[in-house]
């Protein structure tokens, strides 16, 4: 616990998800008094560890792509990915997409995307692959700097002048598969909705901003990468750090409500126990959802529609599989996509039904193609990933069962 003698400033950050755990670090290198509280009895959020009968495997993500962020993040505390001893492998290839007609094409980031484009987009292929990469530079620098980087407060904050000519040069809010450039690009029907598979948006793909092309950006120029011992190493590390320069964990410590002074300022927080913490800082860390323990006076203006929509608005999901397998699965790469015959109508099903599609993509995972640890010998560790867009608890079991099913039906085609 920091000190209470301590003239330092107090921070008090709620929930130890990898994102707090950074935050913690960075203000207790900066000479802030920080403590974590943390609803669960481990730290991580959703980035946690499951053991079965010697298999391991991440519950949660368990790629990595936008290094760079990483990177960054530890050279601002002082530290390197050397020093921390955190491993990570490349995926080679990125992944292999099938499609529903059984052809594939394989992702990557070298030479050998010139021979896959080439085989469905002629000799143009691969020049507009490279005027693509070219564009999306451009994106990823506008990104990183002016969105990524750069705190929006207020809507003033959004309407600065060079702001708002980068955002219509940039044609941030044009959809992905409407962009001209996307469209000049990606010729071949097949490749355009291949580039446009991408759940992360959270959005129905063919509407999805345009500014989200600076993800597959990354993906094809820095790849995709396995953190050895798998993707909870890196909220590990990262909470390592944040100890050495003097930040304090309490666990099983879930908070009720943020406090707030008479002039609308966070004091501290009120823990389910009943204890309450002050604080100078107090900052949240939860999921949007968890908005409901602020005060609404405090909540900015641009975010108090969220709050009303909370619990209202239904929301998509996915369905997660861990499967300990007792020999190498040689059919499968370490990343593959499953692409559905009736893409469209799948999105929809998830993001403006909210139901189950009878025809979903899906994508499978091997921890064990790159991390020797997450299976025995021999044998293979699998986690597959179905985005669908919910159900009720009366329809879990069943939910499950026919995700399983199909999965299972269509890797055996």
């Amino acid at each position: 616990m920091p000190s209470k003698l301590s003239n330092r400033p107090k921070a008090i950050i709620v929930e130890a998800g990898t994102g707090g755990i950074a935050t913690a670090a960075r203000l207790a290198k900066s000479g802030v008094d920080v403590l974590v509280v943390e609803k669960n009895d481990f730290t991580g959020g959703y980035y946690s560890e499951i053991y079965h009968n010697n298999y391991k495997f991440d519950r949660g993500p368990t790629l990595v792509i936008l290094r760079d962020f990483l990177l960054w993040t530890l050279d601002d505390l002082r530290t390197s990915l050397d020093e921390e001893g955190l491993i990570s492998h490349k995926c080679e290839p990125n992944y292999t997409v099938y499609f529903h007609d059984q052809k594939s094409v394989i992702m990557s980031t070298d030479n050998f995307m010139k021979k896959q484009l080439e085989k469905w987009e002629s000799n143009l292929g691969y020049e507009r692959f490279l005027k693509y990469l070219h564009e999306g530079s451009k994106r990823w620098e506008f990104s990183v700097k002016e969105i990524l980087n750069t705190n929006f407060l207020t809507i003033l904050s959004a309407l600065r002048p060079r702001f708002l000519g980068q955002v219509v040069f940039q044609h941030v809010f044009d959809s992905m598969a409407a962009h001209s450039t996307f469209r000049s690009i990606h010729g071949h029907p097949t490749i355009s909705l291949l580039n446009a598979f991408d759940e992360r948006s959270l959005s129905l793909p063919f509407d999805a901003a345009g500014i989200f092309t600076f993800l597959q950006y990354s993906e094809f120029t820095d790849g995709i990468w396995y953190p050895q011992d798998g993707y909870y190493e890196i909220p590990k590390t990262l909470m390592r750090i944040s100890e050495r320069y003097g930040a304090v964990y309490r666990l099983s410590a879930p908070v009720d409500k943020v406090l707030v002074s008479d002039d609308g300022r966070a004091t501290g927080v009120k823990l389910s126990s009943g204890e309450t913490i002050d604080a100078d800082i107090v900052v949240l860390n939860p999921d949007i959802k968890v908005i409901s323990m602020i005060p609404f006076p405090i909540i900015p203006s641009i975010f108090r529609p969220i709050k009303a929509r909370l619990g209202r608005d239904p929301y998509c999901s996915g369905l997660s599989f861990y499967w300990g397998m007792n020999r190498t699965i040689l059919e499968l790469g370490s990343n593959t996509i499953f692409l559905a015959e009736n893409y469209r109508e799948s999105f929809e099903d998830i993001l403006k039904s909210h139901i189950m599609p009878n025809d979903p993509c899906f994508f499978i995972t091997v921890p064990s193609r790159l991390d020797s640890t997450a299976a025995p010998e021999g044998k293979e560790s699998v986690i597959v990933f179905i985005p669908i867009g919910g159900f009720g608890k009366d329809q879990e079991a069943e939910a499950v069962e026919r995700a399983r099913n199909f999965i299972i039906d269509t890797i055996q085609k």
